[in-house]
């Protein structure tokens, strides 16, 4: 990734990330508590999260994103292994290609986001066909 990339820009991509690397699995979604949040397909196994946190001692937020097992169905026969086996790989790819990146919006930085992530969803609902 370029340098010089706003804080922004390197959380909008990292939308850009997220979405193509779990091939539409995993969604970013604007969220009224935590800025936003990464939704997964309800069959998923495997989901990704972000972390917020605060720097008490600078100005602003440090994001750190994770993985983790969202769905245990149990036993699983060899399509459900080989499902999360794939998904297993696209969470090892995504926080690879996340991690090369140091995540530290500001305040107005995070607000910019959820204003990028609410316009994009409202533009998403309005271009689906009605029933």
């Amino acid at each position: 990734m370029a340098e010089g990339l706003t804080e922004l820009d390197k959380l909008k991509h990292a939308v850009q990330l997220i979405e193509e690397i779990s091939m539409g699995r995993l969604e970013v979604c604007p969220a009224r508590t935590q800025c936003f949040c990464i939704r997964a397909e309800p069959d998923s196994h495997i989901g990704l999260d972000a972390c917020i946190h605060a720097r008490p001692s600078q100005e602003g937020y440090d994001v750190t994103f994770y993985a983790g097992t969202i769905n245990s169905t149990g036993n699983l026969d060899s399509k459900g292994i080989s499902k999360l086996m794939l998904e297993s790989q696209q969470a090892y790819a995504l926080l690879t290609a996340l991690e090369i990146q140091s995540y530290h919006p500001t305040h107005k930085d995070l607000e910019k986001f959820q204003a990028f992530l609410l316009h994009r969803h409202q533009h998403d609902q309005t271009m689906q066909p009605q029933m």
